[in-house]
């Protein structure tokens, strides 16, 4: 039986990811303000590729639990993107502001009021 590899993860993420955490006071050191002044301190001296080591010294099993449920979230909004074929285009600012205050009247995104729109002339030329 082959061996799964295990899925890397951008670093970079999981330090914003704790550093917000830290920020909001609280965690991941509850209620003790001494280890919780520590471990934000070693936090703020990491160095690449020491952030799953801090993680494992500083954060509780819910917290591991937690910042593990963020990253395959992470991972599902990216995949979605990708199967989903979302398009990036750019538009003159007129044309921007006709179309939001458009598919803000109907109470739908830009995307979906284009697409309902265009449906028919599109189903026309096929």
């Amino acid at each position: 039986m082959a061996k799964r590899r295990k899925r890397v993860f951008d670093e970079y993420w999981i330090r914003d990811y704790c550093k917000r955490k830290l920020q909001q006071g609280g965690w991941p050191i509850e209620d003790d303000t001494d280890r919780q002044y520590i471990a934000e301190k070693e936090f703020s001296r990491l160095k690449d590729g020491k952030v799953q080591a801090w993680c494992e010294k500083w954060l509780s099993d819910q917290q591991k639990t937690q910042l593990d449920g963020a990253i395959r979230a992470k991972l599902k909004r990216e995949n979605d993107k990708q199967t989903d074929g979302y398009k990036t285009i750019t538009l003159k600012r007129k044309a921007w502001l006709y179309l939001s205050t458009l598919a803000k009247r109907d109470n739908v995104t830009i995307s979906e009021f284009l697409e309902k729109r265009l449906m028919k002339e599109y189903d026309q030329q096929a």
